[in-house]
């Protein structure tokens, strides 16, 4: 397994946890990995003010594959921020080459090219919120969940190319972070300040 030190490197373990080495990212502040859902040694991560980084050997060494996904201006007017901040990273499934980031203040994009381009894809969504998480269904990738730090929960059901909001029940809608039950029907929504949600089948 690998795993993210949010102000240094992505780590390697090879022996379940019991020791850890630097991988080919060793520096920079890791906002996320993903992992591909089928067995191809894919893993993704986010970088900040460097991009999105692959691997392709189950995260012992990784490649820069793309330094701007959205091609926008990187120079934010206070020192020491990144204005195209990625939030969350997400990898379909059933195809590893289909690839989704979230942004802060800039809702969705996709990749389906492993990373190497990147689209907007916010439709139905409010396009300056900021997606702390994706959880998308194992049986179904059609059907993908993206929690909002504002406006909270948003959902899919062709694959991210549009969304609907869905908060019944949510007293709290600045969502950190979301899991999936593995037969994709109870989704979990963890808030700031709020606790966690079971939200069942929003569908």
């Amino acid at each position: 397994g690998c795993g993210p030190l949010t102000t240094g490197a992505v780590l390697h373990s090879s022996d379940a946890g019991k020791t850890w080495t630097k991988t080919t990212i060793d520096d920079g502040m890791i906002h996320a990995l993903a992992f591909s859902g089928k067995d191809d040694g894919v893993v993704f991560a986010s970088v900040y003010a460097k991009g999105v980084y692959r691997s392709d050997n189950y995260g012992k060494s990784f490649e820069l594959v793309n330094a701007n996904p959205m091609n926008r201006p990187l120079t934010h007017p206070e020192p020491g921020h990144e204005l195209n901040l990625r939030m969350a990273i997400a990898v379909d499934p059933k195809d590893s080459k289909k690839v989704f980031l979230g942004f802060m203040d800039g809702a969705i994009a996709i990749s389906r090219d492993g990373g190497k381009t990147f689209s907007n894809s916010s439709s139905g969504m409010d396009a300056e919120t900021t997606i702390m998480s994706f959880a998308i269904d194992p049986n179904n990738s059609d059907i993908v969940y993206a929690g909002s730090h504002h406006t909270g929960l948003y959902y899919s059901t062709n694959g991210g190319k549009e969304w609907k909001a869905h908060n019944e029940g949510l007293s709290i809608r600045a969502i950190m972070d979301l899991g999936l039950s593995g037969d994709g029907s109870v989704l979990y929504a963890a808030t700031f300040g709020g606790g966690v949600f079971r939200l069942g089948n929003v569908q």
